[in-house]
């Protein structure tokens, strides 16, 4: 099975586009496939995460980071990156096998077409729908043509829907922020150390993300599981 993540990880590093050159002109992505081939695989990971705040954006490079997290035995940051791969392409096959594989679960989308296309793939199709709309208007004015009210209204739905399909996957990671754990860690009833502990959380747990106070994050993990942990054991999905 290592074996297979190796091969699969290493022919990603070839296929995925160069982002801009590091300090002594190696490129980030081709110092994480020399560290990967080198079985430095937190290493590997920690200059993909460079290739991706650099550019390479992409459910490649989150795939390939969340496999070398996860030969480096990091839970937290596997599930991490397997979420933002998700979040890039959640219509991939291979994102979901990955998924699958490491016994993910994402929270459902909220609307259906979120679940097959990413949010900027849902800009373009409302996009295109509402140029299409209003080209095929303007078409049949010139032609003299009547459109019926009904093909009027139900392409008018159709259009809208997909503004709201495309409004809703852009704005709900911002607006209902969700975040990976990091490490194990007790959760709080205040942004203090010496806070009561009312409950712990494993390195990998997806949760909704509240405010931010003190270096304390307000998570929460569910129903009537509500509280603070530090800052920095959970990272944005969205970062």
């Amino acid at each position: 099975m290592k074996t297979t993540l190796c091969a699969l990880v290493l022919l990603t590093f070839w296929l995925l586009p160069g982002p801009t050159l590091a300090g002594d002109g190696e490129t980030p992505l081709a110092a994480a496939r020399t560290d990967f081939a080198a079985g430095r695989y937190a290493a590997a990971a920690g200059k993909l995460e460079i290739a991706y705040a650099d550019g390479a954006r992409n459910a490649g490079c989150c795939l390939a980071a969340a496999t070398a997290w996860q030969l480096a035995n990091d839970r937290g940051r596997t599930v991490l990156w397997l979420a933002r791969a998700s979040r890039l392409d959640p219509g991939n096959p291979n994102v979901q096998h990955a998924l699958v594989a490491a016994d993910v679960a994402m929270p459902g989308p909220i609307l259906p077409l979120a679940g097959r296309f990413s949010p900027r793939a849902l800009l373009w199709l409302a996009l295109g729908g509402n140029i299409a709309f209003w080209l095929g208007l303007l078409l049949a004015r010139r032609m003299r043509r009547r459109v019926p009210v009904a093909v009027l209204v139900l392409v008018g739905l159709v259009v809208g829907w997909l503004w709201l399909e495309a409004g809703t996957a852009t704005l709900a990671p911002r607006l209902q922020p969700e975040g990976v754990i990091l490490t194990p860690v007790p959760v709080r009833c205040a942004p203090e150390p010496e806070a009561e502990i009312l409950f712990s959380l494993p390195a990998g747990q997806i949760v909704a993300l509240g405010p931010a106070r003190d270096g304390y994050r307000q998570i929460e993990a569910g129903p009537d599981r509500l509280g603070w942990l530090p800052a920095r054991t959970v990272a944005d999905i969205t970062p």
